[in-house]
């Protein structure tokens, strides 16, 4: 029940930053709209990374080997077969970035 809970108020969070996100990037200057969504592109890259691999956790399990060992780490990541999976895995999320760059550059962008 905590966890539920605790899942039901993060969604209410993401979907009321959504709607603000997208309220100020429908009136927000298009130098504002620009920096401001660069920022956002580079966090959720950083995110997209963390979801797929964490080493924090990968530290945490009871495997006698690691998980991934640290050295293949970048090469892992940057695989065609990992980029294909996020493209799936994240897509909605890439559909609302998109959306926001047409609010801030215009259907030209496209």
């Amino acid at each position: 029940q905590l966890f539920y809970t605790h899942h039901a108020d993060e969604v209410r969070h993401i979907a009321f930053g959504k709607r603000i996100a997208e309220d100020f990037f429908k009136t927000a200057t298009q130098e504002d709209g620009k920096r401001i969504l660069q920022y956002t592109e580079g966090m959720l890259a950083g995110l997209f990374k963390q979801f797929t691999y964490n080493p924090e956790i990968s530290n945490m399990v009871s495997f006698l080997e690691p998980v991934l060992p640290k050295e293949h780490t970048t090469e892992i990541l940057e695989s065609h077969n990992n980029i294909a999976i996020n493209q799936i895995r994240f897509k909605e999320i890439q559909d609302w970035i998109e959306h926001l760059r047409m609010l801030v550059y215009g259907a030209a962008h496209s």
